[in-house]
């Protein structure tokens, strides 16, 4: 019996149509989210992004950021306080691009790979 009025009560709500429409802008949204990825994947190629890391407060630390085989287009990047999480995190941003990354052999692992 409660199934029977449960059932009456989303029919007559209308939350059966509701839940099909969901279902497929779940799916659309999903679609989307894969072909952004991929034109990401793809336009991130074609950067080369340089770290330069120091473990001494007074020396900054910077990145530099450009198209690959084009001098012309490059954008320089400091980061404050010589905070690793942040170039972590900048770095994340890139995760297609080609890295190098200058920094002490025991920072640089967990730079790119943690």
């Amino acid at each position: 019996m409660k199934q029977l009025i449960k059932r009456y009560i989303i029919k007559l709500t209308g939350m059966d149509k509701l839940e099909s429409k969901l279902l497929e802008a779940i799916e659309e949204l999903e679609f989307n989210n894969s072909e952004l990825r991929s034109k990401i994947m793809a336009t991130q190629r074609y950067l080369k992004v340089c770290v330069d890391v120091h473990t001494r407060p007074e020396n900054e630390n910077w990145a530099i950021i450009c198209i690959a085989g084009k001098p012309d287009y490059v954008k320089f990047s400091k980061f404050r306080n010589n905070d690793i999480l942040e170039i972590r995190r900048f770095l994340k941003n890139f995760e297609y691009a080609d890295i190098t990354c200058d920094a002490p052999s025991n920072m640089k692992n967990s730079l790119l790979w943690g």
